[in-house]
């Protein structure tokens, strides 16, 4: 199964023929975790271009869990009235969004002097295959080396501009790395004066 991030969660089931939308019911939606039980969806809809049923949750824990749409008469019918023909079922993990949890030298810092190595941390492990030295912008200027350790990326400057009036701003593109799992960073930017 697929990690993805807790919270707020929509899915989207497409069919290749017509459905009688009467047959698209909140009922026929099952959302088990493995620690948190059962979850109800905020809402099913049915669009017909293409025939799409999109189910919407609110609010997931982290937690292992399986989305099913049910068989049977009366579910997913198409205009013929066939229903669906077996149970579609997704397994999937919620887990914290992969973001930065420290950045050093720290946001809003003042510095004495240009510092030749900014440290990052992460609220997960980083995995090292989807690390460039270049993921990490100071001033739109790439960093030069990197070392990945657990949940930390220190990376290597080049020369940077002196310090002054001008913040030096620090930025890595969301989704420029994934964590152990394959979940992507989240944008961050912090600066230092």
């Amino acid at each position: 199964g697929q990690v993805i991030s807790s919270g707020n969660l929509t899915f989207t089931a497409d069919f290749d023929e017509t459905l009688n939308a009467a047959t698209v019911s909140l009922a026929d939606v099952q959302l088990a975790g493995t620690s948190s039980g059962n979850q109800p969806p905020l809402s099913v809809t049915y669009s017909d271009g293409p025939p799409r049923v999109t189910v919407e949750f609110e609010n997931l824990p982290e937690d292992n869990y399986t989305l099913t749409l049910l068989s049977g008469a009366g579910k997913y019918e198409d205009l013929a009235g066939n229903a669906l023909a077996a149970d579609h079922v997704l397994n999937f993990t919620t887990d914290a969004p992969f973001t930065i949890s420290a950045v050093d030298p720290a946001d809003g810092a003042f510095l004495a002097s240009v510092p030749s190595q900014i440290t990052v941390s992460f609220n997960d492990q980083v995995d090292p295959a989807t690390v460039e030295a270049a993921d990490l912008q100071i001033g739109g200027q790439p960093a030069t080396t990197f070392v990945v350790a657990g949940d930390n990326l220190s990376d290597t400057v080049g020369d940077l501009p002196a310090l002054g009036e001008t913040p030096h701003v620090i930025t890595i593109d969301g989704g420029a790395l994934d964590d152990h799992q394959g979940q992507p960073l989240e944008a961050f930017t912090s600066q230092f004066t």
